[in-house]
């Protein structure tokens, strides 16, 4: 399309016009040649929203975008790129338009200028991440996004020790100017951290305890975000979260709500928002953006009556309390929250882009219909803002095309916005299919992965046999010979065996969807002009068939399986035996063509059926003989005070030193000077680093030493002949988030492996 655009000179090249003209012109060149059009952008216009635009036609070809700020004019232009790109076209209808709420936040990566050895820091990328942070700001903009948020806190806070001391200053400056930049396109700028973060050197100099009932531990919450806000004085406000803290490096962690403090969880609440509150609103009075986030269901983010009772006491004025649309993480069979509307505080709905515990959006997985139902709801119960990060991959575009469209317009119908965004990426002829297709996938990945009878009485987790790129085993396979997993597969098929033919039919039924969504494909296949994103997508949708063929080969044996255990007729162990076979070869095919979840709860499964298969009786006595959960737990107290008695009354060699910040389980199996990690459950660990001293003997007696751990640290297998002199090393973390684990490894010159009692 050859469109001439005319912009009022009041405009005075203010950046978010030129951005969004820029955008404009690129969309017309990818239009179809040979129409033309003139377009003017007028200022000026009283009446119409401060980011509200109005576009008629004034003659043939001939419009006009008014609006009464640059941004509103700059939203003008967005509008008609997009109905370029999805239509082909300007609409020739008079058209008015505001945004439904009035605050949108995007999340804003900033690239990293870290290293891991002095200076730690390259001055020479600084040029790099202010170029990508532009880009990323300019894309925000185009999003809709009036706040952008930068990551994070604790790049900007001052610290006692290196290297995060030494980084500060610079990333100070970078964060200036990219608050600057935002400012230029009239977007306010935040930065978000989790808190409490520390160093133990912080805690020493202001004589403060860990304790929310130490006013001096308040006190260094305080001054770090003077420091923050008077280091980068261009921020608009603050984003802090509490509940889910992550240690980074040496930079420690600590819940300010679950701990051992006598107070409630109530007070504990209150006491950080109203610290946060003092510096951030009453003495700099700038936007505090407070996220009510938690890893439970059962606190201030999901409980109306908790919510209230925080938030009733704090003031409003500049204070954004910022809620999850659903009351859990982003998983189906979640109801919207209950959290929004019981205070009269602004509130902001927080929408991700992807069910990121089953895939991180890899596969189609739409959510266009969620998004408008829960828009409308909270916007209903009086929320006025937004907020979502960008996409990161072609499906993830798709669900956040539709919030951004809602966003302006709730009333928006999920096939359209669906239709426009494929119209956009495949091509017009290909977007009704495609849109068809997107609809299909909610119900396959719902159908396929979630197991009905489970997911419908789980609030918090409806999906706890997958989480985040793993097929999820419980207890610990390592020390129980999978009798934890055998009990948690279990209690699923008995609460599954009421509406056994239900559950099993719900799994074959998303499978069905799922063929059909690739029939779908298929039939647009041919109208995709670009080939490479055609053999793309196509081979995403192979994978999505072949891990939800996965899982619901799994759920399949193992309800087959269990009931053979519970009914053990010949007849029911040759569908199990068919059944477990069947789920051999979709695990095989999963990790040849796919891979990128662990199957180590089905290798689990796998080693207990193939047992029962063959010997019911035989398989029913082995699992009584692994220790319980609470064996175990007496095994690792007897294996600690053994470790300890070890270490002061020998002479020690030492083998290793372990750093990393884990959740859940980890497990270290090491041959002589060889180490690998194994992650058993919860979130990913993250390892900082260790060194082998010198080699693990093949046979030996293993002690560890725990420097810093906030769960157990155990020899779950000592070296010996038998097992080809394999030292296993598991890290147990009970609570939610990361903790930071570190310990040495050594072996005491007067002890043999049998010292301890284990095998």
């Amino acid at each position: 399309m050859d469109l001439s655009l005319n912009i009022d000179d009041k405009l005075g090249g203010h950046p978010a016009v030129i951005a969004a003209a820029d955008d404009l012109k690129l969309a017309c060149n990818q239009a179809e040649e040979g129409s033309k059009a003139s377009l003017a952008v007028d200022i000026g216009k009283p009446g119409l929203h401060p980011e509200g635009f109005r576009l008629c036609q004034m003659g043939a070809r001939r419009w006009m975008i008014s609006g009464n700020s640059p941004l509103g004019c700059s939203r003008g232009l967005s509008f008609v790129s997009d109905r370029i790109r999805a239509e082909g076209s300007i609409p020739t209808q008079e058209i008015e338009r505001e945004p439904a709420f009035e605050r949108t936040f995007e999340l804003l990566g900033v690239g990293s200028l870290d290293i891991g050895d002095p200076p730690y820091y390259d001055p020479s990328r600084y040029d790099e991440a202010i170029e990508r942070a532009g880009k990323d700001l300019k894309v925000a903009l185009l999003h809709g996004a009036n706040h952008v948020i930068l990551q994070s806190t604790h790049r900007i806070a001052s610290w006692p020790q290196p290297p995060a001391s030494d980084r500060t200053e610079i990333y100070r400056e970078l964060y200036s100017e990219v608050a600057r930049e935002a400012h230029s396109y009239g977007m306010k700028c935040l930065v978000i951290g989790d808190e409490f973060l520390y160093q133990p050197e912080m805690l020493e100099r202001g004589r403060a305890r860990l304790s929310p009932e130490d006013g001096a531990f308040w006190n260094l919450l305080q001054t770090r975000y003077r420091q923050i806000l008077d280091g980068v004085p261009q921020l608009d406000g603050i984003a802090a979260r509490i509940g889910e803290v992550i240690p980074i490096g040496n930079i420690r962690a600590f819940d300010v709500v679950h701990n051992d403090s006598n107070l409630s969880i109530e007070e504990k609440y209150r006491r950080f928002v109203g610290a946060m509150y003092q510096v951030v609103v009453n003495e700099y009075d700038r936007l505090y953006y407070h996220r009510t986030w938690v890893v439970n269901d059962w606190e201030q983010h999901s409980v109306a009556s908790i919510f209230r009772s925080i938030f009733d006491s704090i003031p409003r004025r500049n204070l954004i309390v910022s809620i999850k649309l659903t009351k859990t993480d982003q998983w189906w069979y979640q109801g919207f929250n209950p959290t929004f509307g019981q205070t009269d505080h602004e509130t902001c709905v927080e929408l991700e882009m992807s069910h990121g515990p089953h895939g991180d959006m890899k596969y189609p997985d739409y959510m266009g219909e969620w998004f408008q139902a829960g828009l409308n709801y909270a916007l209903g119960r009086g929320c006025n803002g937004v907020f979502f990060g960008p996409p990161s991959r072609i499906w993830m575009d798709a669900c956040h095309y539709a919030a951004r469209r809602l966003i302006w317009d709730p009333s928006l119908q999920p096939r359209r916005l669906a239709a426009d965004w494929a119209s956009m990426v495949f091509g017009a002829e290909a977007s009704e299919p495609i849109a068809e297709m997107l609809l299909e996938s909610n119900d396959a990945v719902e159908k396929s992965l979630y197991i009905l009878p489970y997911a419908s009485t789980h609030a918090w987790n409806p999906i706890e046999h997958l989480m985040t790129c793993m097929f999820v085993v419980k207890g610990n396979p390592i020390v129980d010979g999978g009798r934890g997993h055998a009990d948690f597969l279990r209690e699923i098929y008995l609460l599954c065996k009421p509406k056994m033919g239900m559950a099993m039919s719900e799994l074959r039924n998303g499978l069905a969807i799922h063929r059909r969504m690739v029939e779908i494909f298929q039939q647009a296949r041919p109208k995709i002009s670009n080939q490479e994103l055609g053999q793309r997508c196509e081979r995403g949708l192979s994978e999505e068939g072949l891990f939800l063929e996965l899982n619901v080969a799994y759920v399949l044996a193992f309800l087959r399986f269990f009931r053979y255990e519970e009914t053990p007729t010949e007849g029911n162990r040759e569908e199990a035996a068919e059944a477990i076979s069947r789920l051999r070869r979709a695990a095989h095919r999963y990790r040849e063509e796919v891979g990128w979840f662990s199957t180590i709860g089905i290798d689990t499964f796998l080693e207990i059926a193939d047992r029962g298969i063959t010997d019911l009786e035989d398989y029913g006595a082995f699992l009584k003989r692994q220790p319980t959960e609470e064996q175990v737990e007496d095994m690792i107290e007897q294996s600690r005070l053994m470790d300890e008695e070890l270490i002061k009354n020998n002479d020690l060699e030492k083998l290793l030193r372990f750093d990393a910040d884990v959740d859940g389980i980890e497990v270290l199996t090491i041959e002589k000077d060889q180490l690998q990690t194994e992650h058993i459950a919860s979130e990913q660990s993250r390892i900082l680093g260790y060194e082998i001293s010198r080699p693990f003997p093949e046979e030996a007696r293993i002690v560890l030493r725990p420097i810093e751990a906030r769960g157990t640290v155990y020899v779950a297998q000592q070296p010996s002949a038998e097992n080809g002199g394999v030292t296993k090393i598991a890290i147990e973390d009970p609570q939610d988030g990361r903790s930071v684990y570190i310990f040495e490894a050594y072996r005491p010159r007067g002890a043999t492996n049998t010292d301890s009692g284990e095998d």
